[in-house]
């Protein structure tokens, strides 16, 4: 407010706070300055950032539930492994007999768990952290995100969820007063694939020679085939920036469709997969009970 007051143009003033206002912000702010436009650009802005945070939550809450499943799951078969099985342990030894296969194979994981299990710890989080820290070159985090798009439910979520966020700030950009390129090259720093920002600098640059946007994108192949033929009708009939807004809205609600059924896939797959894992320790550990018992009849 300060620097606006004393003469330095808004955009100036929000880039110089990039923590809090990204390069969208402020291109979109120095379009509407430039336009004489300013009201509309921020309503388009804040219209963008409104269903950016609706899908993001949509995204949150649904995430919520597999991961405190998971994390149950984990803590159920930790205490099986550190507190039921040593305490039976000392029974099975002085049966002195044969174990089961099964119960042999669980009390070799308890052991490994409960000698070993810092060990292992420490060697998971030393493979995060190196894996984290080898994601960060663009290199690797590029074949990375490139790989992960080919993932079979995986990638066709995050390709929607890539066409959405693309659709919405080309909308933003076009109707903030930017022209075509800079819309593309401001909407190009939305998306956190870096496959997908290399492939829309080859999209800008056939753009800025004379290709259309469509036939740029098919080539490109990051959006949805869908999204690149509606754009391509949009372009031909001069109605780029309201198709693009309607794909937006569109594919936001397909993503948040996709992410509710595989919520769907993944929570009955996880009890049952649970179920396998602490039904099998158990049942391992009542096998051998069964038998020291009919040994000692």
């Amino acid at each position: 407010l300060l620097k606006v007051r004393s003469g330095t143009s808004l955009s100036d003033a929000l880039a110089e706070a990039p923590r809090y206002f990204p390069p969208l912000y402020v291109s979109l702010v120095r379009a509407g300055e430039a336009s004489g436009h300013l009201g509309p650009s921020l309503a388009e802005l804040a219209t963008m950032r409104e269903r950016t945070e609706a899908l993001r939550s949509k995204l949150n809450s649904a995430l919520i539930y597999p991961v405190v499943l998971l994390l149950t799951a984990l803590g159920a078969v930790t205490v099986l492994l550190t507190v039921v099985v040593p305490r039976m342990e000392p029974m099975f030894a002085n049966a002195g007999a044969a174990l089961p296969t099964s119960t042999r194979i669980v009390v070799a994981a308890a052991d490994l768990v409960r000698e070993q299990g810092l060990l292992l710890l420490a060697v998971l989080a030393a493979v995060l952290f190196l894996g984290e820290r080898l994601l960060r070159r663009p290199g690797p985090r590029r074949t990375f995100d490139r790989w992960v798009l080919r993932l079979p439910l995986i990638g066709p979520l995050l390709r929607d969820r890539m066409t959405a966020q693309l659709c919405r700030g080309l909308a933003t950009c076009l109707g903030g007063g930017l022209d075509l390129p800079q819309a593309l090259g401001v909407s190009r720093d939305i998306l956190g694939n870096l496959h997908a920002r290399a492939v829309m600098d080859d999209v800008i640059t056939r753009v800025r020679t004379g290709r259309t946007v469509a036939d740029s994108l098919a080539q490109g192949a990051i959006l949805t085939p869908l999204a690149v033929k509606m754009l391509r009708v949009g372009e031909e009939s001069g109605r780029l920036q309201p198709v693009a807004a309607h794909l937006a809205t569109t594919f936001e609600e397909r993503v948040a469709t996709r992410l509710q059924r595989l919520v769907a896939i993944i929570e009955p797959a996880t009890v049952i997969v649970l179920g396998f894992v602490v039904g099998g320790i158990v049942m391992s550990i009542l096998t051998a009970v069964l038998s020291v018992n009919e040994l000692a009849l």
